[in-house]
């Protein structure tokens, strides 16, 4: 039986498993949904399925709930979330080249921890 990621159009799409881990690869992009998060929560922390699916809302409820505040969110070792003030700016319609105003808005900022930099590097350096 196929899976959902193995035909997507004309581009090859594979289900790859590292370090307990699922990547989808579809061609050099590699990304993890929702489900497959909740998979791996259940299977590390052994809950159920639907435990670790609340568990996982909880935890983006409480960042965005903080982050609504204008409260940053620090993990220890893993990053933090940071909401920053982008300015007004002039900028330009791409099609006619008119300038436009483009608003002032905030945006959610992140900057990975040590811990996390460091897991990175050390899975690039094996690669």
């Amino acid at each position: 039986m196929p899976s959902r990621y193995e035909l997507s159009g004309t581009k090859e799409v594979k289900r790859t498993r590292m370090d307990g881990i699922i990547y989808l690869t579809k061609d050099r992009e590699k990304r993890m949904n929702r489900t497959e998060l909740i998979d791996l929560v259940s299977e590390k922390a052994e809950l159920t399925k639907a435990s670790a699916a609340r568990v996982l809302d909880a935890v983006l409820e409480g960042i965005t709930t903080s982050l609504q505040k204008g409260d940053p969110v620090v993990l220890v070792n893993f990053g933090t979330f940071t909401v920053k003030l982008r300015a007004a700016r002039e900028g330009r319609n791409p099609v006619t080249g008119e300038k436009i105003q483009i608003n002032a808005a905030k945006v959610v900022g992140f900057k990975a921890g040590k811990a996390l930099k460091d897991a990175v590097k050390k899975e690039t350096a094996e690669a």
